[in-house]
């Protein structure tokens, strides 16, 4: 099975094996941990709507609340990296959605730190 991800063409080639995406787990992973897992790497391609997509997905079927904290920061990061004054206000809420399901989690409290602080970016 090969998935493209993003404009670019990078593509991942995932083998067709019992316990496939299908089955709900590929190698022990759940389709959680998957949409995670990629939201992470298109994130690291610079594919922020791609990776905003699969964040969403998390966030919408995830009872995890450290998954939960992980995918809105992802997507929090996404939005930060858009620019604009909409997609900054966006990345603080992602940041605060994130730190109900983990209070305590330092990173998320850095990055919305920086999103409050930082200059508005056009």
């Amino acid at each position: 099975m090969i998935f493209k991800i993003g404009a670019k063409g990078n593509s991942f080639i995932l083998p067709k094996a019992k316990g496939t995406i299908e089955t709900g787990s590929l190698l022990g992973y759940t389709d959680i941990d998957l949409f995670l897992r990629t939201g992470n790497i298109l994130t690291s391609l610079q594919e922020f709507e791609a990776a905003i997509s699969d964040f969403k997905r998390v966030t919408r079927e995830s009872k995890n609340k450290s998954v939960l904290a992980a995918a809105w920061n992802g997507m929090g990061l996404c939005y930060k990296s858009l620019k604009g004054r909409t997609n900054q206000h966006k990345a603080q809420k992602c940041f605060k959605k994130g730190l109900k399901h983990d209070p305590e989690n330092i990173t998320i409290l850095n990055n919305l730190k920086s999103v409050s602080e930082s200059p508005r970016q056009l």
